[in-house]
């Protein structure tokens, strides 16, 4: 369960990091 959490954590870090870049 807790490796999940982490990969979603990862996932929206992702996903944040992508959208600063489009700025």
């Amino acid at each position: 369960m807790a490796s999940i959490n982490v990969r979603i954590d990862d996932d929206l870090k992702a996903r944040a990091y992508l959208e600063l870049e489009k700025l």
